[in-house]
């Protein structure tokens, strides 16, 4: 909530202005994409970490010589594939909402909303890549390529995700802009 309030500009008679009702009306839908509730946030960031992470886990198991697969047996195979897939997922899962756990510990903790939020968040994802690794070298390396990763989108100012959520024009055809 007060991240994003913004002052509204009024014409001489003391309404909105046109404009300053579209900039509300698109910081509404900006908003309504980008939740700011810790649970919403850590839960998007385990569905979409253990999506791709399965997806990591498919290709990986392609990869993979599966000794059942040589004997044709279908079923033993089937669930060897399987299993690489449920173990990738569910690491990338706990690695994604590690990340955002620990940029919103960091956001509480601080009271600011910064770029040094992420760079925790991605200190604390990396822990667990060395906890898995059981390799704290690995999981600093990790967490700083995590957490630096993080801090570039976060100075860049653009978003890991589709500009079709973020302009209320791409996402809401009503019309707005049709040329003859």
């Amino acid at each position: 909530g007060d991240v994003y309030k913004r002052q509204v500009s009024t014409q001489s008679t003391g309404l909105p202005t046109p404009n300053t009702m579209a900039n509300q009306e698109d910081l509404v839908i900006k908003q309504s994409f980008q939740p700011q509730d810790w649970q919403a946030r850590v839960g998007s960031a385990a569905i979409v970490s253990g999506l791709f992470g399965c997806g990591v886990g498919a290709i990986e198991a392609f990869w993979t010589d599966v000794p059942l697969v040589k004997k044709e047996s279908t079923l033993p195979a089937v669930r060897a594939t399987a299993n690489v897939v449920k173990n990738n997922g569910l690491f990338f899962a706990f690695v994604g909402a590690t990340y955002a756990v620990g940029e919103q510990v960091a956001w509480y903790a601080r009271g600011k909303q910064d770029v040094w939020n992420g760079v925790y968040g991605g200190l604390a994802a990396g822990a667990v890549v060395g906890v898995k690794a059981v390799d704290p070298i690995k999981g600093a390396a990790a967490g700083l390529l995590f957490g630096a990763v993080s801090a570039a989108v976060d100075m860049s100012g653009q978003q890991l995700s589709s500009s079709k959520f973020t302009d209320s024009h791409k996402t809401f055809n009503y019309g707005h802009g049709v040329q003859k």
